[in-house]
């Protein structure tokens, strides 16, 4: 279990966890390349988690000493990450990762909203690292040729399906 005290990082883990589960799900985690649609997807999902850190980034500071100290936020462990076919899809999973460890260990993640001029430097970094990986190595380098070791398992699973109850 994992608490933090900052609402803007708590809106920033629940978009990355969504996207990081849309990327494992893809189309490419099951072949040796990027499909076109799902890099354009990837784009998206960096751009939005950008937008939505400069958004909030950008929001006046607030006197919430009413608030401050007064709420905990359970934020989980980190969701399991199952490994698919397509190496580059886990190496991007495991920055996902790495940008959802260092804001919930954040400075920051004691504050009400927003991040220290150091954390949002450490987010986007992270950020700008992921779109490195994807535009230099997966849109230039894959696909490889890999017959002896394509399939190395199972196909990725259908998405969640239907409506879930309680």
């Amino acid at each position: 279990m994992a608490e933090i005290m900052n609402l803007d990082i708590d809106g920033t883990l629940a978009r990355s966890r969504r996207f990081k589960k849309e990327w494992l799900k893809s189309v490419s985690a099951n072949s040796a390349d990027i499909k076109s649609f799902d890099a354009d997807r990837l784009r998206s999902y960096i751009a939005s988690l950008r937008a939505y850190i400069k958004f909030y980034q950008v929001q006046p500071p607030m006197d919430v000493p009413e608030f401050h100290g007064s709420r905990f936020i359970d934020v989980g462990p980190l969701p399991e990450t199952p490994k698919v076919e397509n190496e580059a899809v886990n190496d991007m999973s495991s920055l996902w990762d790495v940008f959802e460890i260092e804001l919930i260990n954040s400075a920051s993640a004691r504050s009400a909203f927003s991040l220290n001029e150091h954390d949002e430097r450490r987010a986007l970094a992270l950020l700008d690292r992921m779109e490195r990986l994807l535009e230099d190595y997966m849109v230039k380098i894959l696909p490889l040729d890999l017959p002896e070791s394509s399939p190395m398992q199972a196909a990725v699973t259908d998405g969640d399906l239907g409506i879930k109850r309680a």
